[in-house]
Order: C-alpha cells, then structure tokens, then sequence
C-alpha cells in the first residue's frame, strides 16, 4: 500500500506542507512524473568520495537533507516515480583496500540514508544507478549523469520529457536528451524545496506562449 498522505501532513509544518503541495502540482503542470535526486550534496549534505568508510556513515547519515526527509514520501504518497542517480560507482568497492565490508557507497550508500529517515518510501526508489563514466572509459555520451537518466528512462517506460533531476553540479544537468534538471544551490545544505520553486518559476516561465 502506499504511504497515506496524511500521515505525510501530520508530521510536517504547515509551511512545508503548502509549499510541497504547491511544487506537487507545478511539477504536474510541466508533466513531470519522474524525480531523480542525486545522492552527495543533495541527499546529504555531505560527500562519500571515492567510497565512504563505514566508521563515519553514521555521520554521513546525520547530514541528510531535512527537505528530502519530507518530500520523498510527499511524492511518493502522490504518485509520482522515484530514483537515485549518484556517481558514486560501486566498481569503487575494488579500489586497493576498499571493499563492502570496510566501506559503503553507491546505491549501498543511498539505501542507507533513506532507510535511516524515510524507510517507508525505500520501495518506491525503484531503480538507483551508481556510475561513474571515467572508470568505464570515459564515453562523452554517458557524460554527467546522462548514462544513468537513460537507464532510468528504460526503467520507468517513460519519455525523458516526463522526468526531473534533482543535482548540485551544474555539469551533471547538462544533457541532449530534453529531461530537466534543478539545481541544489547550496551543497553545504544539500536539497531544498526552494531549489525546485526556483527552477519551477524558470520552467514554467519558459513554457507560457510568448
């Protein structure tokens, strides 16, 4: 069954409330129906580097963004689809004195985070792609996070037009494929709902006929 909205109202300010509804349904108007959200700086205001000991995923955890706390079970409970697309490659686990034992990182990494805040949403993470292109010979075309949006795309069945992601690097939201991209504005923070009432006002802006 899915997470009841209400449950997702009673534990959150009102403030937040209203402003998640209001990007729910701006996020419809331009036909969005898949967000992707990035994992270092975006997740979590922190960075797992090439892997993360496992010492400090506690700290890690603790760092998570309290937007992302309320808003993925916000869109969840609303239907839309959800991924993680993060560079963070699990190949990192055969770095010399790494492996999955002594670190984490990756989709590993990113299932720790939500089931520590949000567990119930966890399934509706569908699909998480770890991949980082410079160790699988540095193709342009899987660039940024253009790989990972396109396995995505597959997943859902869905057009790209119909999809968001949700980054802090400029670079990473470049792609050809015409999927959108919302920029974290303050790593330190990681996401904010007021990073998608940003790229909404652009988005939509851009949509109205001239």
């Amino acid at each position: 069954a899915k997470l009841s909205i209400s449950l997702v109202i009673r534990f959150c300010p009102v403030h937040i409330t209203m402003q998640a509804f209001r990007i729910g349904e701006e996020l419809r108007t331009l036909g969005i129906e898949v967000v992707v959200f990035d994992m270092d700086h975006t997740m979590s205001r922190h960075h797992c580097g090439e892997g993360l000991d496992r010492d400090d995923l506690d700290k890690y955890i603790g760092g998570v963004s309290e937007d992302f706390v309320v808003f993925a079970p916000f869109l969840a409970a609303e239907g839309f689809k959800l991924a993680v697309a993060t560079g963070s490659d699990p190949d990192e686990y055969n770095i010399d004195g790494q492996s999955a034992e002594t670190h984490i990182l990756g989709p590993d990494l990113a299932t720790a985070v939500i089931e520590a805040h949000c567990g119930d949403v966890l399934k509706d993470f569908a699909i998480m792609i770890g991949y980082d292109s410079r160790r699988h010979g540095s193709d342009p075309e899987e660039k940024g996070k253009r790989y990972h949006m396109r396995k995505i795309r597959e997943f859902y069945d869905t057009s790209f037009e119909k999809m968001l992601l949700i980054d802090d690097s400029p670079r990473s939201l470049e792609n050809e494929d015409g999927w959108h991209g919302a920029l974290v504005q303050d790593p330190s923070v990681g996401f904010r709902l007021q990073d998608l009432e940003d790229f909404l006002t652009d988005a939509l802006a851009n949509e109205e006929p001239s």
